[in-house]
């Protein structure tokens, strides 16, 4: 497959540069033909699954959506996780605290231990991935964890300073907890893919209620087919 340099970046949700620093070192499985990145799809997706980076569906080398599991519906997990309105902490650790405090409640989970695994996570890099948004997970699935995919979307009192990519504060957060890390890396994909929309951002700007929210990705799921 063959695209720009700038069209892969987005698709891969990292900025050009270090895309570009990537491919110059041999970390990723792109080469370069001019101002264009050449790449097979099957090894960018393995590539990018071992790496846990989600890939626009359009790169990845996945099976149509009629042969995924059901779990694997980004409007299913939403409709699963609801929406949490005015959480109060206005500092990444405290709010990782309240987040796993209101998605344990809800889910029937251990919080403690969902805290821990969260903020495993983002001792790795902040899952603040910009413009406004973060996608806290675990690194891998959760024992007895929820059974099917969940995503959990949390919008604090206030935006809080989270260490995002481009160091905007974090207006809406979503909890990602996945069974199985297939589910996981398609979930990130689709959710990646809707979030680089502006008219998205925007929408999410208004704190749209639950069913409102999984009405509107539903409507946008459909366009990636």
């Amino acid at each position: 497959m063959k695209v720009t340099l700038r069209e892969l970046a987005s698709g891969m949700n990292v900025p050009e540069t270090t895309l570009d620093r990537w491919i110059r070192q041999g970390r990723v499985p792109v080469r370069r033909v001019g101002t264009d990145c050449v790449f097979d799809k099957q090894a960018l997706d393995k590539w990018a699954r071992l790496h846990r980076i989600p890939l626009a569906p359009r790169l990845a080398d996945t099976k149509p959506d009629s042969e995924e599991p059901r779990a694997g519906a980004l409007s299913d997990a939403m409709a699963r996780g609801g929406v949490l309105f005015g959480l109060s902490a206005d500092t990444p650790d405290a709010l990782l605290a309240e987040m796993a405090a209101g998605v344990s409640a809800h889910l029937d989970m251990d919080a403690a231990r969902l805290l821990e695994r969260l903020k495993a996570r983002e001792t790795l890099a902040s899952t603040g991935i910009g413009k406004g948004i973060a996608i806290p997970h675990p690194r891998s699935p959760l024992e007895n964890g929820p059974p099917d995919a969940v995503i959990v979307t949390c919008f604090p009192a206030s935006p809080v300073d989270y260490n995002a990519i481009d160091d905007e504060p974090v207006f809406v957060f979503f909890v990602l907890l996945c069974p199985d890390t297939r589910v996981h890396l398609k979930l990130l994909s689709r959710l990646s893919y809707c979030v680089r929309d502006p008219r998205f951002i925007d929408y999410l700007k208004n704190r749209p209620d639950a069913d409102a929210l999984v009405a509107r990705i539903a409507d946008m799921e459909a366009d990636m087919e």
